[in-house]
């Protein structure tokens, strides 16, 4: 994650790292007691206007931290690994991990607030609006959940397949893949399915949604798809030739993939000629 001059990342040997973005000069690290596999999340307090981390450890740890310092602010531990990132809404911070609960903290203090018991191991990250939570978990399904109360909005899915992927949401839609090899488009407020998506193998790439227009996604099947998030109609794919499990880094005119090749991926958004 960005804040200010710095770039802030979790790493496998347990630390999370600050480095000057122009320079690539370290600033500051801190040191959880296990891996990190989480993504950071960068929230800015509202009353100080100053940028907190917020990232999971295998330690079964959440962490706060002072974007600037690297300074702990708190931490929660949770009952198992965590391998995805916090969603943050309206004062709250949301996450869930391999113990199968989404955990609903104050994103100031730290103090829990509520545990709502999902019953799946959740493998990425969730996602909040308007005071409800998306997840997708390896219980097969794709579920929603009052941040008020902790009770289920609705529940999507049919097959026995998992879901790695986490969900985008956009408006009125969710979108997520799956390892039933494919993008699901999911209406936000009934549950009901819209459009499904055929790619040809397991999809544990998190799409993005762009422009409110498209679902950028990876797939084992080798290849990068853009589709359309009305209809789910392919806009464009490109060959890869090995499985892209990692999701679309977005910024400006360009998006940026990762794949299992160890190449680094980059696209630019041109006008149509």
């Amino acid at each position: 994650g960005f804040s200010g001059p710095l770039v802030i990342a979790g790493c496998q040997d347990g630390f999370v790292y600050a480095w000057n973005a122009d320079t690539g000069k370290e600033v500051w690290k801190y040191e959880t007691m296990a891996e990190i596999h989480a993504a950071t999340n960068i929230w800015t307090d509202p009353t100080t206007k100053k940028d907190k981390v917020i990232i999971g450890s295998y330690d079964y740890s959440v962490y706060s931290l002072d974007a600037e310092t690297g300074k702990k602010e708190w931490s929660a531990e949770t009952g198992y690994y965590i391998n995805g990132g916090s969603a943050v809404a309206d004062g709250k911070v949301v996450f869930g991990g391999c113990d199968a609960v989404l955990h609903v903290h104050d994103v100031v203090t730290g103090k829990e607030l509520k545990q709502i018991e999902v019953g799946s191991y959740i493998g990425n990250n969730v996602a909040i609006a308007d005071d409800v939570i998306y997840v997708s978990h390896y219980g097969n399904r794709v579920e929603a959940y009052s941040i008020q109360d902790g009770m289920k909005v609705w529940e999507y899915g049919e097959r026995e397949f998992e879901y790695f992927a986490a969900p985008a949401i956009h408006d009125k839609i969710v979108v997520v893949g799956g390892r039933d090899k494919r993008l699901h488009g999911i209406d936000r407020v009934t549950g009901k399915g819209l459009w499904e998506f055929r790619a040809r193998d397991r999809i544990d790439s998190s799409a993005v949604i762009c422009a409110g227009k498209s679902a950028i996604f990876g797939c084992d099947d080798g290849y990068i798809y853009v589709v359309n998030i009305q209809d789910g109609k392919e806009v464009w794919h490109y060959e890869v030739g090995a499985p892209v499990r990692s999701s679309a880094a977005v910024a400006g005119d360009w998006i940026l993939f990762g794949a299992d090749d160890g190449v680094l991926y980059a696209f630019k958004n041109t006008a149509k000629p």
